[in-house]
């Protein structure tokens, strides 16, 4: 290059260049959204409170009450209060009625995340029943919980696990556990607690899928071989069909599309019963066996 020679450089971009929003808590991932294993809304509590280093009483209790419209819990003086909502109430966070509603709103609007709707059964409201839906306290199969932490994964609670009808296991081929099986403890515990930890006992805070702790039980022999098992793992599949295709959907399901899908299945059916009926009456006809 010559002596005096111009060199042109390329323009400085001196726009400032946009940053996305801070959230206030850290933006999470659940596990397994659009898949039969998708994570439970109070499981994924219990994980975002240990990514941050604290109880779940606090991140409840400080962040997520005011979102729920009950403040008054945070109270000191409500205590009582505070324990008959963990006791009574935290079922309902999986479900499909307000309470879960407002817990999606509240950990959206604090996590920047849009997917955690996904984690509950609002996307079937309108065609769910509200009532005998969901257990009443956790259950879990600690084979499930074991084989994830020799694998590396983490340990959480599957919504499908939440469901009144799911008691069983079709991978390991048991029923779930819903006491604590160590036997200083023999406590059911709720979906979400104080101090709930992943993979945990919410009472004795002990490890649930302890090896020595879950060997095969009577029952859970007896349910492995019996014929009524293949029904077990049908109605497990079946949900967890159900919440997998949540994400997919287009829209959430309306009631009346339900009633006019049932009404077309039964009608199909009723069809395919009467052909069945005549072609086996057919040959009966035929021979003149029949008189009128």
């Amino acid at each position: 290059m010559s002596a005096g020679a111009l060199v042109v450089y390329t323009d400085w971009d001196l726009q400032r260049a946009a940053i996305p929003s801070r959230s206030r808590l850290y933006s999470l991932e659940p596990i397994g959204i659009g898949t039969p294993e998708t994570e439970s809304l109070t499981s994924y509590v219990s994980r975002l409170a240990e990514a941050h280093s604290v109880r779940v009483r606090e991140l409840v209790v400080h962040e997520l009450l005011p979102f729920l419209g009950r403040p008054h819990l945070a109270d000191a003086r409500n205590a009582n209060l505070l324990t008959a909502f963990w006791r009574n109430e935290t079922r309902a966070l999986n479900g499909t009625r307000t309470l879960a509603r407002k817990l999606v709103q509240a950990l959206e609007a604090l996590t920047g995340r849009c997917d955690l709707r996904f984690l509950t059964l609002l996307t079937w409201s309108e065609v769910l029943p509200r009532r005998q839906l969901q257990k009443p306290t956790r259950a879990w199969c600690p084979a499930c919980f074991e084989e994830w932490r020799q694998s590396g994964r983490f340990a959480y609670d599957p919504l499908v696990w939440t469901l009144a009808p799911v008691t069983f296991c079709p991978q390991h081929r048991q029923p779930l556990r819903v006491v604590c099986p160590f036997p200083d403890c023999r406590r059911p515990s709720p979906w979400l607690s104080s101090r709930s930890r992943p993979g945990c006992c919410a009472r004795c805070g002990r490890w649930l899928g302890n090896p020595g702790t879950h060997g095969a039980s009577v029952e859970g022999e007896r349910l492995a071989q019996d014929e009524r098992s293949q029904a077990h793992v049908w109605t497990y599949h079946a949900i967890a069909e159900l919440i997998a295709s949540a994400p997919s959907l287009p829209e959430p399901p309306r009631r009346e599309n339900l009633v006019r899908g049932l009404q077309r299945s039964l009608r199909h059916v009723a069809r395919r019963q009467r052909s069945r009926a005549g072609k086996r009456a057919g040959p009966f006809l035929r021979s003149g066996a029949c008189c009128w």
